[in-house]
């Protein structure tokens, strides 16, 4: 007996349906990635991760000021360095270079620089970026020091220098061989910390980052108001700040080149950035045509915060 024809119509039907959910539920080899989009731009764009760790490991020497303060203290920006950027980091004090070693009274830093200029010149791998971070009489031996570094120092980061009674000089010059030289002091302090001399010294480098900040900042780098800052911001407390610690973090992070020219957002918000490095500036993205300009179908790296476009200047709406 032949099968009716309604028969075959419902076999066909439930066949093609079975078939259908089959390969629903089978994976598609080599697939496109995923695009997401943004509403209100229109933009289309493939997320792509941070690029990892740098291959060859920065080395990081924090340097500390008189009686062991307080650069060892800058906590936050070495569990960033350690974290993000692959660094090894020493801790040393101003009168000698060794790690964890010691200083409490001694006024000289002769050992430091003795040792110093041989470890980084004789010994340390000259492909590896150099970081230097000094605060007080540390960051005073880190300014006697670049002159006799014969090698690229790719960052240096000095807070309130000071040298012998607490003296700021301005006698140092800033060497060519220094890639970003940045140098943050204060001027609303009690003695016998120099409060009637500057703290800009003679730059050479290729971006020189001297100013003062004599505010102390909330969590969020917002300035902290309704308190005098003689009473809340001072010497000793500068290198711990959690507002320099994070912009010399975000400034280093750019420096090594963890950050290039492309598209850039922060996780969970949707607006997306174009970061020229060249220029030290980013431009809010408006439309697909201006993706399109700055290269095209858009691979936009998200970054857990926003410390892709913290350090460079905000340019408005890109062009």
């Amino acid at each position: 007996m032949k099968p009716s024809k309604m028969f075959i119509t419902v076999v066909f039907a439930i066949t093609t349906l079975t078939t259908t959910l089959i390969l629903a539920k089978t994976p598609k080899l080599n697939a496109e990635p995923k695009l997401n989009t943004i509403s209100q731009s229109n933009l289309i764009y493939e997320d792509v991760p941070p690029a990892p760790p740098l291959p060859v490991r920065p080395f990081v020497v924090f340097v500390n000021g008189w009686r062991n303060c307080c650069a060892w203290g800058m906590n936050d920006l070495q569990e960033r360095l350690r974290d993000d950027m692959n660094a090894e980091i020493i801790k040393v004090p101003y009168s000698d270079f060794i790690n964890g070693g010691q200083s409490h009274w001694t006024s000289t830093d002769v050992e430091f620089l003795r040792k110093g200029e041989d470890f980084i010149n004789n010994h340390l791998d000259s492909n590896r970026p150099l970081i230097l971070i000094g605060h007080s009489f540390g960051g005073d031996s880190i300014l006697k020091l670049l002159p006799r570094i014969k090698r690229q120092v790719q960052f240096v980061a000095v807070i309130d220098p000071v040298t012998t009674g607490g003296i700021r000089s301005a006698r140092y010059v800033i060497p060519e061989n220094v890639g970003y030289f940045f140098n943050r002091w204060q001027t609303i302090t009690s003695p016998p910390i120099n409060r009637r001399t500057g703290g800009v010294f003679h730059c050479n480098a290729d971006i020189c980052d001297q100013d003062v900040q004599n505010i102390l900042r909330y969590s969020d780098f917002s300035p902290v108001t309704g308190l005098r800052p003689r009473s809340t911001f001072h010497h000793q407390s500068m290198a711990t700040d959690p507002y320099i610690q994070k912009i010399i973090g975000d400034k280093i992070q750019v420096q090594l080149g963890i950050i290039t020219n492309g598209f850039y957002r922060q996780d969970g918000k949707p607006n997306v950035y174009y970061v020229n490095v060249d220029n030290r500036s980013f431009c809010h993205v408006q439309s697909p045509a201006q993706m399109q300009r700055f290269g095209g179908f858009g691979r936009v790296v998200v970054f857990p915060n926003d410390s892709f476009r913290i350090g460079l200047r905000d340019a408005g709406a890109c062009l």
